[in-house]
C-alpha cells in the first residue's frame, strides 16, 4: 500500500488498538513534566487530554505533510535506495497505514478542537476540581538576632528594642513549598523577605506590634493564620 493513498487500510482495530498504545506512552513519558508543568491540576485528568491533543496534531500534521515526504523519500523507487533509507521508508508507510484516513479532515480538525477547549477548561481558574493537599501546620515563629535563634509559638510576645532589626520566619512543620504573606500592625517594622522568610525592624515610634502571617498551600487550598507580638522596650537614659 503506497503512503498518502488514503485507501482503507489495516482493519478499523488495528488502527485503534494503535492510537491507544500511542496514548499510554505519552500519557507515561509525559507524566511527571506535566506534573511539575501543572502542579494545581489532577495528573490523572490533564495527562490524558495532553495526550489525546498531542496525538491529534500528529495526525493533523501527517495529514497535510504526506504529500510532501513520501514525495522526499519517492516511494516508487525504493528499491534502489540504501538500507537506511528504505528502513525510513518503511517506518513511513506503517504510520501512514495506521494514520485514520477513514475520518474527514473536518472530523479531524474539530477533535482537535474540542481537546483544546477540554485542556482550556481543565486549567482554567474555574475549574472545579483541584487536587487535595495537606494543610500547613504553623509551629512558631524563628527569631534570629546577633546569629542566636529562639522559637516562639504563635500568639507569644517577643521584646525588642529601638532600633533593634531581626530575622524573623515561619517555622512549618509539613512539607515545602508553601506561600506567606506578611504583614504588620502599623505601617513600619517588616522589612522586605522571601518566601517564609524575612527582616523586621523596631522603629522609634513603636511600642507595640503585631506581625502577622498567612501561610497557603501551594495551590492555595489550605491556609493557617499565625502572629507574633511585638513589645517595645525603649532605653532608659
Amino acid at each position: 500500500m503506497r503512503p498518502c493513498s488514503r485507501s482503507t487500510g489495516p482493519p478499523l482495530h488495528v488502527q485503534l488498538l494503535f492510537n491507544i498504545m500511542v496514548l499510554a506512552v505519552l500519557g507515561i513519558l509525559g507524566r511527571y513534566r506535566i506534573q511539575s508543568s501543572f502542579p494545581c491540576r489532577p495528573v490523572t485528568i490533564v495527562a490524558p487530554l495532553l495526550s489525546v491533543m498531542a496525538l491529534l496534531s500528529g495526525h493533523l500534521a501527517w495529514r497535510y505533510l504526506c504529500e510532501i515526504i513520501t514525495r522526499t523519500l519517492d516511494i516508487d523507487k525504493a528499491m534502489t535506495k540504501d538500507f537506511r533509507t528504505r528502513l525510513l521508508i518503511l517506518v513511513v508507510s506503517i504510520f501512514d497505514a495506521l494514520h485514520p484516513w477513514r475520518l474527514g479532515t473536518t472530523s479531524l480538525w474539530g477533535s482537535f478542537i474540542l481537546s483544546a477547549g477540554a485542556i482550556a477548561i481543565v486549567l482554567s481558574p474555574v475549574f472545579p476540581i483541584t487536587i487535595i493537599e495537606r494543610s500547613p501546620v504553623l509551629e512558631g515563629f524563628r527569631v534570629e538576632y546577633s546569629k542566636i535563634s529562639h522559637i516562639y509559638k504563635p500568639g507569644s510576645t517577643v521584646e525588642l528594642k529601638v532600633g533593634d532589626k531581626v530575622k524573623v520566619g515561619a517555622v512549618i512543620a509539613n512539607l515545602n513549598g508553601w506561600i506567606c504573606s506578611w504583614s504588620t500592625l502599623g505601617d513600619g517594622g517588616w522589612l522586605s523577605g522571601r518566601e517564609c522568610e524575612g527582616y523586621y525592624q523596631v522603629s522609634s515610634w513603636q511600642t507595640i506590634d503585631i506581625l502577622s502571617v498567612k501561610v497557603q498551600s501551594r495551590c492555595k487550598t489550605r491556609e493557617v493564620h499565625g502572629a507574633l507580638h511585638i513589645k517595645v522596650i525603649r532605653n532608659s537614659y
